[in-house]
């Protein structure tokens, strides 16, 4: 750690980098789950520790338990259990037997690198962990001093650390940790919700959320939304008949989102030539269409057929695109994005039929082309005034001339000439 006042901390295998900026092509990856950000740790020097987050376990133990120094205050509500929340964070070894002052700088031990996305539970890596996290709001920034009797690192498991420091370190030493929290954000756990209007209006939230992130191009942030206020609403049990519009008419809007973003993502994908996942959106997608309450009330819904004609249209299957263009067409689904569509499907399908005609003629050429030259593959060239003199010199050889009906047909009227060789010779 640096002797300035902030500095950027960014390690792999505990040797300092250069941190990179993100790529497109990075950021569209779906199993990626962390994001590169820059982590600013400010000067850990006169660090007064002046809040006790956990007593120390035992008192024979200097400097124990857990204390923490705020540098910036948050805002909000502290973290629930199954928080979502991101964080980014540097531990620190101090190589000092004196534990209550460091002497010398503290040693990198331990650096998340980059965005951390976690929910919180009572589950993390390092017992620490969750008491430091928990004690946190949204934009805090803290610095944390951990006590030998709560790190549980032994004094062998430094060794591979390279500073002369450390090695120097007696063999009864007892790890103290310093470790640097960022709470960058801070998404708390809604409580199940304890009738029908409050399912309702969280799911409406979940979809507000979910609509700005898509006008943010967040498409995956919008999916995560809207498969929430899905889960929401599925989940609604012994539905009086009553509400049950007010019900079906939030399902019909997050679907119809949800098919939009999918929509989005193949699109974004697509550009970014990640054919594989673009596909797996537009499968999720025709999934989505066949949910059972857009499929019951389909009829009334003409922007569900426009929505089933783009993927279609993205599929390729331009024949049943434009049957279900015409039908929400037909419903009144009529606006700018639908006559676009419209010209596209009536364009894919004139190509596709003049290519298909071009195809045809080709293999046909290619098919008596092959024929002729397998059945006449030692004729000559064909020559009319030649073959005509030898339909006459035929005629003559066997004795017939040709006439014609009225109708064009064609026969051979036999010349009758003697036979010297069967007339008897008489004296």
């Amino acid at each position: 750690m640096q002797d300035n006042n902030d500095h950027t901390v960014t390690t792999v295998n505990n040797h300092v980098s250069e941190e990179e900026e993100p790529t497109q092509q990075d950021s569209l990856k779906e199993d990626k789950k962390f994001e590169r950000k820059l982590l600013v740790v400010p000067d850990w020097k006169d660090l007064s520790f002046s809040e006790i987050l956990q007593q120390p376990t035992t008192n024979a133990i200097k400097g124990g338990g857990i204390r923490k120094q705020v540098t910036e205050q948050g805002q909000g509500l502290l973290p629930t259990i199954g928080s979502k929340i991101k964080y980014l964070y540097a531990g620190y070894v101090i190589p000092s037997d004196d534990q209550d002052e460091c002497k010398v700088p503290p040693v990198l031990y331990d650096d998340g690198y980059s965005l951390q996305q976690v929910r919180l539970f009572k589950r993390n890596k390092l017992p620490f962990f969750e008491k430091c996290l928990f004690s946190m709001k949204q934009g805090e920034k803290s610095w944390f001093r951990i006590g030998a009797d709560c790190c549980l690192i032994d004094r062998s498991s430094l060794m591979a650390l390279p500073n002369e420091h450390l090695q120097e370190l007696p063999e009864d030493y007892q790890v103290s940790l310093l470790y640097y929290f960022e709470m960058v954000s801070l998404e708390r756990k809604r409580p199940e919700p304890t009738h029908l209007d409050e399912r309702i209006q969280y799911a409406q939230d979940d979809r507000i959320l979910g609509n700005n992130h898509y006008k943010q191009q967040k498409y995956k942030e919008a999916a995560s939304c809207y498969g929430r206020a899905k889960m929401l609403l599925d989940s609604a049990k012994n539905v009086p008949s009553s509400e049950y519009p007010r019900l079906l008419e939030e399902q019909i809007k997050v679907h119809l989102n949800m098919i939009k973003t999918c929509l989005a993502l193949f699109e974004q994908l697509k550009e970014a030539n990640n054919i594989k996942d673009a596909s797996k959106e537009l499968e999720k997608a025709l999934v989505y269409c066949n949910y059972h309450p857009l499929q019951t009330h389909e009829p009334s819904i003409p922007e569900l057929f426009y929505l089933r004609a783009k993927i279609l249209y993205c599929k390729m299957d331009y024949e049943r695109a434009r049957d279900f263009m015409d039908k929400s067409i037909s419903l009144g689904y009529i606006n700018d994005r639908s006559k676009t569509l419209k010209s596209y499907i009536d364009k894919k399908i004139s190509f596709e039929k003049s290519k298909s005609d071009r195809n045809t003629k080709k293999t046909m050429s290619q098919m008596f082309d092959s024929e002729q030259e397998g059945l006449y593959s030692d004729a000559k060239p064909y020559d009319m005034v030649e073959e005509w003199e030898r339909m006459q010199r035929e005629d003559e050889r066997l004795g017939r001339k040709v006439w014609f009906t009225n109708t064009g047909e064609e026969f051979y009227e036999s010349i009758q000439r003697p036979n010297f060789e069967d007339v008897t010779h008489q004296e």
